[in-house]
């Protein structure tokens, strides 16, 4: 995309959001609401081409870790881009640019914005799906020169998001807020104001005034409940930074995290509260093989494969990817990729059979995790997140294949266009909007 290229601006139907150049970057969402544009708009597919299937097996075999970033979009994707969204646009009201309510905003009046809470276990896509949303809605950052034929020259980032490392403090969230800012920009205007001795209200100033300097449209902080392994830092600091950027930033709040994350929020009415005005959705894996949605992201997964004899998707594969993934969107791609790398240059097409082997040898530490998960029994579905969590990077397949040499990327392109995409799902189209306006 030409970054030099002028802003584009839409008209919104809502008064309050009318001649606003905050929330006119960002597109109506009666433009996204068929079925076909919000898949395309979210839904990552791999390059593939039917002539990569004649290249040698290690590179057929390095072809299939595309699958790692694949997602397709159903019912609860939907509804969470369509509550951010609203989330984000509907957070322009108050604060634009031109008006004095606005302006009185970024001198430091205090504007209260809401908390949006998505947790699930880990494996769910949480953190891609946000990712994806957010590119959907539109660039990070903007370049305003001129709106409605009028000079107005202003910097936008629409969007902060802070992945929380597995040790952290809320002080050290808050710097990494403030560095985001600069590295989002592509250059130092605040990170030079941080040192050793300054507070976490020091840095709480210093990121209020970067969220107003560039009216900021939300921050989103994902893994937010590594906050709670932190050294020094307990349930009462945590809740009370998470009010404290919501009185204090004035910008819509994006929390995402495991199902602990809920659990902390449970019993403390204030926090609950907050979160309820913005929004909470729990992503849940699907419960049986034979649910609608699981077997619609099967057939369409289906279609990626780099063996030569690729078999048609049957019932009792469906129901081996199941019970081995159980539903688990991050360990069905594992469970995937796994099996195709052990076929190619052996059987060369997936079974059932297979499947199960690959589980059975390929995917042992994620044994634990899954046994507890499928078990229902709370106690046990609780130690999900710490056997996952210590397994994962074991079970990894970044790492077990090279790169696709360059001469042989060429000519690639997704499997699908849009009207095979229809076919494919042979869904209402309606469906999408009627998830939007639910």
């Amino acid at each position: 995309m030409n970054e030099d290229a002028p802003t584009t601006y839409h008209n919104h139907a809502l008064k309050e959001l009318r001649g606003n150049p905050a929330a006119a970057v960002i597109a109506p969402l009666e433009q996204n609401q068929s079925q076909e544009s919000l898949i395309q708009a979210l839904m990552r597919e791999p390059d593939f081409d039917e002539g990569e299937l004649n290249l040698p097996e290690e590179s057929r075999k390095a072809a299939t870790c595309r699958l790692i970033d694949f997602m397709f979009p159903m019912d609860q994707q939907v509804k969470v881009f369509a509550k951010l969204y609203n989330n984000i646009l509907y957070g322009y009201a108050k604060r634009n640019p031109l008006t004095p309510e606005g302006q009185q905003w970024q001198h430091g009046a205090r504007l209260p914005s809401s908390i949006y809470l998505l947790t699930g276990l880990s494996g769910m896509g949480k953190s891609a799906l946000v990712k994806g949303i957010m590119r959907a809605i539109g660039k990070q950052v903007i370049k305003h020169t001129e709106y409605q034929g009028v000079p107005y020259a202003d910097t936008q980032i629409l969007y902060l998001m802070q992945n929380v490392p597995e040790i952290c403090t809320t002080k050290g969230l808050c710097q990494k807020l403030v560095r985001e800012v600069d590295i989002v920009l592509g250059q130092e205007l605040f990170g030079r104001s941080l040192a050793r001795n300054m507070t976490q209200n020091d840095y709480v100033g210093l990121l209020q005034k970067s969220v107003r300097n560039f009216n900021v449209g939300a921050i989103i902080i994902d893994e937010i409940q590594n906050l709670l392994h932190g050294r020094g830092t307990n349930r009462d600091e945590l809740l009370a930074m998470i009010g404290n950027f919501r009185d204090e930033l004035g910008v819509p709040l994006i929390l995402v995290g495991t199902t602990e994350l809920f659990e902390l929020l449970q019993g403390r009415m204030s926090v609950a509260r907050r979160v309820s005005e913005g929004g909470f959705l729990e992503l849940l894996p699907p419960r049986s093989h034979d649910d609608v949605e699981w077997l619609q992201f099967c057939k369409i997964l289906w279609i990626y494969q780099w063996v030569k004899d690729p078999r048609e998707l049957t019932e009792e594969i469906i129901e081996a990817l199941f019970d081995k993934s159980q539903g688990i969107t991050g360990i069905l791609l594992t469970l995937f990729i796994n099996a195709q790398q052990r076929a190619i240059g052996g059987q060369e097409y997936i079974d059932a059979p297979l499947l199960k082997e690959v589980y059975q040898y390929d995917l042992w530490p994620l044994h634990d995790a899954l046994e507890a998960w499928k078990s229902k029994i709370p106690e046990r579905i609780r130690l999900y997140e710490e056997f996952f969590q210590s397994s994962a990077a074991v079970a990894n397949t970044t790492s077990k294949t090279p790169r696709l040499p360059r001469s042989q990327r060429k000519n690639v392109r997704p499997a699908l266009s849009h009207d095979q995409m229809k076919e494919h799902l042979a869904i209402d189209g309606s469906q999408a909007v009627n998830l939007l306006n639910s």
